[in-house]
């Protein structure tokens, strides 16, 4: 007696393909938002944290009448004579007999232990500080309006930092195009911290390399740190250059203290007439 036996059906290698192709590409669908999801969680995150060091900040100021110096990096050569113990410590590193200290650098590490913040954003970085050393020495040196007691600065002192909104080299345009005579300012680089082809719309205030030139850190290829001032920063929108291979984005977190707020504050408290 014959067996009659029933065909038996596969999947061709097309077929295989085609299923493949349209799990990929539902796959790219959900990973691409999850991906855009959890870096603006972080950006988030982050911002939080910068709004409570500038709560921080003015509240050191108006309590110690001037506003702190930056941590001593690793690398840098004005912070080579700290102790390596001293660097990186969170902890505002001087120069000078007490009294009349200033800082050993004016852009380092934000000093979260003396401010009581975190330490790091949310890409497990350190934020970048920069400020103006007239608001941060101990000793009152404007002599342009009325001194306080206890107060390294005054009413009339001016900030020498300049924010824009893109990069132009030098000479830079005589009016920056965000905010000019900035006190102090602080930077999260984000999650690249810095991509090595930049527009110029997308320099990216990596490091402060043209502060720091020996930190050991590549500067932006395109320009030279004759191209940068200490006191220029870039303030931005997020954004991508997906012309530029690889894509390019300018997504630094930055936070300055206007001076319109600080003395404000100073007044508010009584430390400034």
């Amino acid at each position: 007696m014959l067996v009659k036996l029933k065909p038996v059906y596969g999947f061709t290698l097309v077929e295989l393909a085609m299923v493949l192709f349209i799990v990929g590409l539902l796959l790219g669908g959900i990973l691409v938002p999850l991906s855009t999801k959890l870096e603006q969680d972080s950006r988030d995150r982050t911002q939080v944290v910068l709004d409570d060091i500038k709560e921080a900040l003015l509240g050191y100021t108006v309590i110690n009448g001037r506003m702190p110096c930056p941590d001593c990096p690793d690398g840098n050569a004005p912070c080579n004579a700290v102790a390596a113990a001293n660097r990186n410590d969170g902890i505002a590193d001087w120069s000078g007999t007490v009294g009349t200290r200033t800082c050993i650098v004016q852009v380092g590490n934000l000093p979260w232990v003396d401010l009581q913040v975190p330490e790091f954003d949310s890409w497990n970085r350190h934020f970048t500080y920069r400020v103006t050393p007239e608001f941060s020495r101990e000793s009152n040196t404007a002599a342009c309006g009325t001194p306080a007691v206890d107060v390294s600065f005054e009413l009339c002192t001016a900030g020498d930092i300049d924010i824009y909104s893109s990069y132009t080299p030098p000479p830079y345009p005589a009016t920056p195009t965000v905010a000019e005579n900035v006190p102090a300012i602080v930077v999260s680089h984000g999650s690249d911290a810095y991509e090595p082809a930049q527009t110029n719309q997308q320099v990216e205030n990596y490091d402060r390399n043209p502060v720091n030139p020996d930190t050991g850190s590549a500067i932006l290829s395109s320009y030279t740190s004759g191209n940068y001032s200490a006191n220029v920063f870039i303030y931005a929108d997020f954004a991508r250059d997906t012309s530029l291979d690889p894509p390019t984005r300018f997504d630094d977190l930055i936070m300055w203290i206007s001076p319109n707020l600080l003395m404000n504050r100073m007044i508010i408290s009584g430390r400034l007439p």
